[in-house]
C-alpha cells in the first residue's frame, strides 16, 4: 500500500510518498511563494506530489490515499480551509480543488494536528497513550493526542498554542490579535526580532549580516561569531 502525505506551510510545500510501514519512498518540495492566489498554491501542491511520485517510481493510480496538513482552521469533514492567517485563506475548498488536479479525495486537518498524529503513529510519541507536539516554522502550532484521538474542538480550532497571548498589547499577529506566542517564537517572529536588534545596534556584527538579508539563521550566525547582541 502506498500513500501521499502533504505538508502545506507558509514557507514551503512538501510532499512525500510512503509505504505501509511509513518508510518514505519519494519527496517533492516547492516554495509556497506567498502572497499569491490559493489556486496557484494548490497547483503547486499537485506539482510537488508528482515530483515525489517520480522519485518513488510510482503513479497516482497506485496510491491508496492522500493526506494533507494545512495551517489554520481546517474542516476535515468538508475539506474546506475555514481560515488560515498565514496563507491568507478564508473558506477555500482545498479538497475539491486538489481532487481536480490529482483525482483523489484528501483526508485533511490542521498541520500541527496531523503532525502530532504522525508522531503518535510512527514517530517520537509512538507507544505513548497521549502526547503534545509543538511545531515551529513560519508560525507556531501544536497538536494534542488524548487516548489515540486528536483534540480538534467543536470548531476544529483547538490547541492553537501559537495564538495564546503571552504579551498584553504586544506585537501584532497575523491572526488579528496582539501579543501571540507566534509573533515572537516563530521563524517569522525571530526574523522580526533580528531586524529590530540590528536597528538598535547598527555597529554590531548582527547589523552587518542583516544588511545582506535576514533569515531565521542570521541571529544564530552572529551569535556563533561571538556577537553579544
Amino acid at each position: 500500500m502506498y500513500y501521499i502525505g502533504v505538508d502545506l506551510g507558509g514557507t514551503n510545500i512538501k510532499a512525500a510518498i510512503v509505504d505501509g510501514d511509513c518508510a518514505i519512498l519519494g519527496e517533492g518540495s516547492l516554495p509556497t511563494a506567498l502572497p499569491r492566489s490559493a489556486d496557484e498554491v494548490c497547483a503547486d501542491i499537485a506539482a510537488a506530489v508528482r515530483t515525489a511520485l517520480d522519485e518513488a517510481g510510482l503513479t497516482l493510480e497506485q496510491m491508496d490515499g492522500l493526506g494533507v496538513g494545512c495551517p489554520g482552521t481546517v474542516n476535515p469533514q468538508t475539506g474546506v480551509v475555514e481560515y488560515s492567517n498565514n496563507l491568507g485563506w478564508r473558506g477555500y475548498p482545498l479538497r475539491a480543488r486538489l481532487a481536480g488536479h490529482l483525482g483523489l479525495n484528501a483526508a485533511m486537518g490542521n498541520d500541527a494536528n496531523v503532525a502530532a498524529l504522525g508522531e503518535y503513529c510512527a514517530g517520537s510519541a509512538r507507544g505513548t497513550k497521549s502526547a503534545v507536539v509543538v511545531t515551529l516554522g513560519t508560525g507556531v502550532g501544536s497538536g494534542v493526542v488524548i487516548d489515540g484521538e486528536i483534540l480538534t474542538g467543536s470548531n476544529f480550532a483547538a490547541s492553537e498554542l501559537g495564538h495564546m497571548v503571552i504579551e498584553r498589547n504586544g506585537r501584532a499577529c497575523t491572526c488579528g490579535r496582539h501579543g501571540c506566542l507566534e509573533a515572537y517564537a516563530s521563524a517569522t517572529g525571530l526574523i522580526r526580532s533580528t531586524r529590530e536588534a540590528a536597528q538598535t545596534h547598527p555597529d554590531s556584527l548582527l547589523a552587518k549580516l542583516a544588511r545582506e538579508g535576514v533569515t531565521g539563521r542570521t541571529a544564530f550566525d552572529a551569535a556563533k561569531a561571538g556577537d553579544a547582541v
